[in-house]
């Protein structure tokens, strides 16, 4: 179906004005009812599921010069220039207004409120939502593409210059004259296409795309014959895709047209990448672009009752492009800090494409000077392929340079102090860091903590079942709740509890509870495949005594008191001690001035002490 317009149904008439009737024609239903400007092609209004083309070559030049300038007031003496840059009409300014008056139908064809177009003593101004003209959507993507390819997010701006490009069907403002300002504009706007073309070629040859560039370069060869940077990333997409042949006969073919249009030889550039690829260089093989370092460990156990902390987590980071996101995890020994943090980290991989880097203070031996801080920080600017610094805090001042601009995920895995902690917290937008730790730190910078506690008895309960199977601990779900009760719902201590019956496939669960219930030790029992819980606790003590020596001669004067001795100052021997253990989750604080000794840390504690 096609409808005609013509501006004498408007009631102007314009003194020697050609055509400037539209056609519609129908298209799509289900199309979006906006009103759509196009001028990356054939310039056209698109409205309510039609497409409204603009005949005659000065109707066409007014809607480009407005959509050029959107929401701009462009005074009529610059319209005139752009329509008729030699000798205008008499008729000039009535023309303007037919032409004016023809496009606003053009508009108003759509259901919903489209652009309008004003007049003033300053002149014609296009009100329009920007986002709706073609022209302003591909500038935006450009601009943003090129900022992605800055930050180094290759594979994001390869995919919105692809996006900007799609958006083309053809020359700007495709048949009609470039004699003007406005043509000079157009020809801007076409060499930008251009650009992004060569562009995004470039990012697909480091990215290794170059099997489904080559005919695409194929097609910009044949439209743009005196491009040498397309003509050599054809050539270099035919060598790795091992067609060498292929790739000579490309220069053999600019090289002839060079020389018959121009009458010039290919660039030194272009003649040397030649001469690579007649020599089999290998630096033309395909060079992937640098790795983003992925350091962070799989976690090694399960989350079972942390939903609601990975929720919280996750949250946070898909926040960290609005600012920086710090957030510490501490609790008891064997709580799951770093299983949750890793799980955590690993989820929000897609938020942070420039790398995840993994930092274990406790495998590195808790180190807290500055030598061996700045051991720590130049292992990390390595990673993100920066030389070593001299001192931590030039050290510390390059990491924060070098994260600037970046979208880094930090996982400082169990430190025991903030001075550990501070030279590694990056100053802008964009990076997360995760720290784990024993103790509740104190850090400028952090906003969010999570003191994790124990899993909830039926979360415990599932874990058990999910490792024993249900044919065992469905029998008998007491028993299985007693031995979650005996772990402290811990979960190493659950995980322990679990590959133990795994391995004695003949117990009962109901057996396992009365052997835990009657164990001497529960450390003795809690062991297996080479991992002992006594051992996580070994560690906390060792990291507490090398923080604070009277914290640890507090423990250990508390645990040579009989079972239900309550813990006080006097027994202690200081409150700061009682704090310090509290802090570190080897006491319990369930009121202020109330601490409770752990069974754990009572057990391990007293035999510590017995062989100190």
């Amino acid at each position: 179906m096609t409808t005609a317009y013509s501006p004498a149904a408007t009631g102007h008439t314009a003194t020697g004005v050609r055509g400037c009737n539209r056609v519609v024609t129908a298209a799509h239903d289900d199309q979006s009812m906006s009103v759509e400007l196009k001028i990356l092609g054939n310039v056209e209004i698109a409205t309510a599921g039609r497409i409204v083309t603009i005949r005659g070559v000065k109707p066409r030049q007014l809607l480009t010069a407005l959509a050029l300038s959107p929401n701009a007031v462009i005074p009529v003496d610059r319209l005139i220039d752009a329509l008729w840059p030699k000798d205008p009409p008499r008729s000039v300014l009535e023309n303007l207004r037919t032409y004016a008056t023809a496009l606003r139908q053009g508009f108003a064809a759509g259901s919903e409120p489209g652009p309008s177009l004003t007049t003033s003593t300053e002149g014609y101004r296009l009100e329009v939502d920007e986002s709706k003209v073609d022209a302003y959507r591909f500038t935006r993507l450009l601009k943003s593409a090129r900022e992605a390819l800055e930050r180094r997010e290759l594979t994001a701006g390869a995919a919105e210059l692809t996006e900007a490009l799609a958006l083309w069907r053809g020359r700007a403002s495709e048949g009609l004259p470039r004699n003007s300002w406005l043509g000079n504009a157009l020809d801007a706007l076409d060499a930008h296409r251009t650009l992004a073309h060569e562009e995004r070629a470039e990012v697909y040859l480091v990215l290794g795309r170059h099997i489904e560039l080559v005919p695409e370069l194929v097609r910009l060869v044949a439209e743009y014959p005196l491009r040498e940077r397309l003509w050599r990333q054809l050539m270099l997409a035919h060598y790795r895709c091992g067609n060498m042949g292929a790739a000579v006969a490309v220069f053999t073919r600019v090289r002839t047209i060079l020389t018959e249009e121009l009458g010039v030889d290919p660039s030194e550039e272009l003649t040397e990448l030649y001469r690579s690829i007649l020599r089999r260089d290998a630096t033309l093989g395909h060079t992937s672009a640098p790795s983003a370092p992925r350091q962070i460990p799989m976690p090694d156990g399960s989350l079972f009752g942390r939903e609601p902390e990975l929720t919280r987590l996750r949250h946070l980071f898909a926040g960290a492009r609005q600012g920086r996101i710090a957030v510490t995890i501490s609790g008891a020994p064997g709580i799951g800090k770093s299983t949750l943090a890793q799980w955590a980290a690993h989820g929000a991989a897609n938020h942070f494409p420039d790398g995840q880097l993994y930092v274990d203070f406790r495998s590195l031996g808790q180190p807290c000077d500055a030598a061996g801080l700045l051991a720590v920080a130049n292992t990390l600017l390595c990673s993100l392929g920066f030389g070593q610094a001299a001192d931590l805090a030039t050290a510390s001042a390059q990491w924060r340079g070098l994260l600037a601009g970046r979208r880094v995920l930090i996982l400082l895995d169990n430190a025991v102090s903030a001075d550990q902690v501070a030279p590694f917290l990056p100053a802008g937008h964009g990076c997360a860091v995760i720290v784990t730790s024993p103790q509740t730190l104190a850090i400028a910078g952090i906003g969010h903590h999570l003191d994790l506690g124990p899993l909830d008895r039926a979360d415990s309960v599932e874990f058990l079942t999910s490792v024993i199977g249900v044919s065992r601990t469905g029998t008998d779900p007491n028993a299985v709740a007693q031995v979650a009760g005996l772990c402290g719902d811990s979960p190493a201590a659950l995980q322990m509890a679990a590959l133990r019956m795994v391995c004695r496939p003949d117990w009962t669960v109901a057996e396992w509870w009365q052997r835990l219930q009657s164990a001497p030790s529960l450390f003795d029992e809690l062991r297996g495949g080479g991992r002992s819980l006594q051992a996580t606790y070994i560690t906390a003590f060792a990291e507490l005594a090398m923080v604070d020596t009277e914290a640890a001669q507090a423990l250990w004067r508390l645990a040579q008191q009989p079972p239900g001795t309550p813990v006080s100052p006097q027994v202690a021997g200081s409150w700061r001690g009682l704090e310090t253990l509290a802090d570190f989750h080897l006491l319990e604080a369930p009121a202020p001035g109330l601490f409770k000794l752990p069974r754990f840390v009572r057990e391990l504690a007293a035999h510590s002490a017995d062989h100190a």
